[in-house]
C-alpha cells in the first residue's frame, strides 16, 4: 500500500498509538486556534467549518483572551469528540 500523503499516516499512526493509551492527541493551543480565526484553510469536515466560522464571528467582535480560549476549548471539545473523523483536517491544523 503506497501513501501519497505521509504527514497524514504520521499523523494517523500519532492518534492509535494515543488512543491505545487512553489518551487524546488532537489538541490546539490557543495560538494555532488564533491562526485559524484568522486564517482561511479548507477543511474537509462541513462541521467543523461551520463551528470555525461561528468562532471567526464572535472573535471578529469580541477578540479578547477570554474569547480565544472559549473558541479553543470548544475547538478541542470538537476534535476530542470527532477524531476518528477529524485525522485529514487535524494534519493540515497541526502545520500551524
Amino acid at each position: 500500500m503506497r501513501h501519497e500523503n505521509y504527514s497524514d499516516v504520521k499523523v494517523n499512526c500519532q492518534l492509535i498509538a494515543n488512543c491505545l493509551k487512553g489518551g487524546s492527541l488532537m489538541k490546539v493551543t490557543p495560538q494555532q486556534t488564533e491562526k485559524l480565526l484568522k486564517g482561511n484553510q479548507t477543511f474537509k469536515q462541513f462541521g467543523f467549518s461551520m463551528m470555525l466560522t461561528r468562532h471567526k464571528a464572535l472573535y471578529a467582535k469580541d477578540p479578547s483572551q477570554i474569547t480565544l480560549q472559549n473558541c479553543t476549548a470548544e475547538i478541542n471539545d470538537f476534535l476530542t469528540k470527532f477524531q476518528g473523523i477529524m485525522s485529514s483536517d487535524y494534519a493540515i491544523i497541526s502545520k500551524l
